[in-house]
């Protein structure tokens, strides 16, 4: 924790320099104590050019430590009739706005972060929101935000509460700030054992130990995690290298990670099943067998997906997975020799602007599209796969749109 008094934009010249040197000193000193994080004191007003420019400067020297910038939460304009959010405006001041003027000062440098003091008063909920999508690694909670509830003890508004599983969720750390605002007794249920020797009865209780319990019962109140969040926890908050699957072979545990996404494949269950419901009239549905191309087969989801839908709508499908990966090409044999579709589905082991296709498709699956629409190269594999499909035939999906 940096010193309080440390102020880089005071008016008086002296203190700017004085605070410069300090700050130096104090961050030099932690460095070299290797501690995890360095706290430090929040901008003293809107205008932090001068305090920015000397935090960017020790960043660029800094080992492996982090510094987290405490900002207060508190209300913005948002909060008000006009929903104006500029803290220059002279309107209610917006502690967003002051920590986005700091990192971009910075130039976002990665080993700076937030520590959030958490007031009595929260913000409105559009802009609690904006703070989950920020690099918030504390939340300092003070005794006096904490309400009494009936038994004499510290307890949160619902506002407050809803935040704090908010923050736990997000693997933010708590700290608790202050004095305590609560007198309690100490008893054998505050210590949480029933300990009758002295040794243990003799043990100093910390005064902040009810704020802690209350916080710990939140955390154990909370609702698991789903499976989905579960597994998607080593990858929140890191941008992920977009992936070339046209130049490199993809491995195993990345087509995993892709099929993960059930929610994905449900909605191109539901497309294809429209498709064919679209494509075959129920009174001809013993009639027509329809064809399928699924460009870009990878491990077989979208195989799967096609055949489910085929058995929900009651149509006959005949499927070709055309997929050039020949190591995902093997445990799509494996996968057709499980299931039984080997008189369904045809693999095709080549790229899908080399193959020449038997027989024209009604329906061409593809799942081709990137982080960012057509990292993958959609467009030119799919434009060398349009001459598979029938003059009428349906392209799963139709089109996409990249936005930011």
């Amino acid at each position: 924790k940096i010193s309080l008094w440390i102020d880089l934009d005071s008016e008086d010249e002296k203190v700017r320099k004085d605070s410069e040197i300090t700050l130096k000193q104090e961050i030099a000193w932690a460095s070299h104590l290797s501690l995890q994080a360095c706290l430090l004191p929040a901008p003293k007003g809107a205008s932090c050019a001068n305090y920015a420019r000397c935090v960017n400067q020790i960043l660029q020297n800094l080992n492996s430590m982090q510094l987290w910038l405490r900002i207060p939460l508190e209300k913005s304009d948002d909060d008000a009739v006009n929903g104006s959010t500029d803290h220059m405006d002279g309107g209610e001041f917006d502690s967003w706005e002051l920590w986005n003027s700091f990192r971009l000062l910075c130039e976002h440098h990665s080993q700076l972060s937030v520590a959030l003091d958490v007031l009595c008063s929260l913000p409105s909920t559009n802009s609690l929101g904006r703070w989950f999508g920020e690099s918030v690694r504390a939340a300092i909670i003070h005794t006096k935000t904490f309400l009494t509830n009936a038994r004499g003890y510290p307890c949160l508004s619902k506002r407050h509460q809803k935040l704090l599983i908010g923050f736990l969720n997000h693997s933010v750390q708590i700290v608790i700030s202050g004095k305590p605002a609560h007198n309690l007794h100490m008893g054998s249920m505050e210590l949480g054992v029933n300990h009758t020797d002295d040794h243990t009865n003799s043990i100093q209780r910390h005064p902040l130990r009810s704020y802690l319990d209350y916080v710990g019962y939140l955390y154990q109140r909370m609702d698991p995690l789903p499976e989905q969040e579960r597994f998607e926890l080593g990858y929140r908050d890191f941008l992920q290298s977009p992936l070339q699957p046209l130049m490199d072979n993809l491995e195993a545990q990345t087509y995993e990670t892709f099929e993960k996404d059930t929610a994905k494949y449900i909605q191109y269950q539901r497309a294809i099943s429209k498709a064919l419901l679209d494509r075959i009239p129920d009174e001809k549905t013993s009639m027509i067998t329809a064809v399928l191309m699924v460009v870009g087969a990878g491990r077989g989801p979208l195989v799967r997906a096609s055949l489910q839908a085929a058995e929900e709508t009651g149509r006959t499908l005949r499927v070709y997975a055309v997929e050039k990966n020949p190591n995902a090409v093997v445990t799509l044999h494996s996968l057709v020799n499980l299931e039984g579709w080997e008189n369904i589905v045809t693999i095709v082991s080549s790229d899908m602007r080399c193959w020449d296709a038997p027989e024209k498709a009604d329906i061409l699956v593809s799942e081709l599209l990137g982080s960012f629409g057509d990292n993958e190269l959609s467009p030119e594999c799919l434009d060398g796969a349009q001459r598979f499909l029938k003059q009428d035939g349906i392209s799963i999906p139709s089109s996409y749109v990249s936005s930011f």
